[in-house]
């Protein structure tokens, strides 16, 4: 077996490991795996659907708030559906 077929299967391995303790973790509702999920899109997805939110035709709206004890603005990007009754 050449060395580059061994690391190919091994990343392959690898990553259906992560997988799998990425799903069992979801599905059993592990609090280290959420949270560590929350951290990822917080630092990935926010920011991008940030750089479209507000915007005509965008599905993403921004609530703009102040932090009640910090006093901080905050923006947090939403998801909007139109009414089916066109009001």
């Amino acid at each position: 077996m050449t060395p580059i077929v061994a690391f190919v299967g091994a990343l392959i391995v690898g990553l259906l490991a992560f997988a799998l303790v990425i799903v069992l973790g979801w599905r059993t509702k592990s609090p280290r795996v959420l949270n560590a999920l929350r951290r990822v899109i917080h630092a990935t997805f926010n920011p991008r659907t940030m750089r479209s939110a507000g915007a005509p035709k965008a599905n993403v709206s921004v609530i703009r708030h102040v932090g009640r004890r910090s006093g901080r603005p905050h923006e947090t990007p939403v998801g909007t559906v139109a009414p089916k009754t066109g009001s």
